[in-house]
């Protein structure tokens, strides 16, 4: 089953490494990579954004604007807690 979402929209998805990720949905697409539907994103960070992919099936949530807030100052709150350290 595919969660409805569209660009402009935070997702949580899951690698197939497991590894969890929020981005921010840049694109949709029919055919990402070999005829399977999917998007485009980018997950800002210390040192830029950074551009990646993925399935519609890894897509685990949609945030709401909230969600996707609290997401990204406690990103940046660990990120600089690693820098303090």
């Amino acid at each position: 089953m595919t969660i409805p979402y569209k660009p402009g929209d935070y997702v949580a998805y899951s690698t197939f490494s497991g590894e969890k990720r929020v981005c921010l949905v840049t694109e949709r697409y029919p055919d990402v990579k070999n005829g399977i539907p999917g998007f485009d994103g980018i997950i800002t960070g210390p040192d830029g954004d950074v551009g990646v992919w993925g399935y519609d099936s890894q897509i685990r949530k949609v945030l709401t604007p909230l969600e996707a807030r609290t997401v990204q100052t406690i990103s940046a709150t660990q990120e600089l807690k690693a820098v303090i350290s």
